[in-house]
């Protein structure tokens, strides 16, 4: 599921990398993550920051479907908007 959710996520705008393995991942910005965070926020995703102000963590669960990487991927398209 790691490298599905990289495949999925390295298009999207904004988005310079992903960091890590598996399923434990942090998606390089050009903006600040805090942003992107609270615009996901409310569209009910949860995700997370790191020391370095352009990292967001994202930490799903060990049952993630594809479908919830579908959901996350097309939020943090549509939040870019927000920032």
């Amino acid at each position: 599921m790691g490298k599905i959710i990289e495949t999925r996520l390295s298009g999207l705008p904004h988005i310079l990398g992903i960091l890590g393995l598996g399923l434990l991942l942090g998606i390089k910005l050009d903006v600040p993550a805090r942003d992107i965070q609270a615009a996901a926020l409310k569209q009910s995703i949860i995700i997370g920051t790191s020391a370095d102000p352009n990292v967001l963590r994202h930490m799903p669960t060990m049952v993630v479907t594809y479908s919830d990487i579908e959901h996350m991927a097309s939020v943090l398209g549509a939040v870019r908007h927000a920032i």
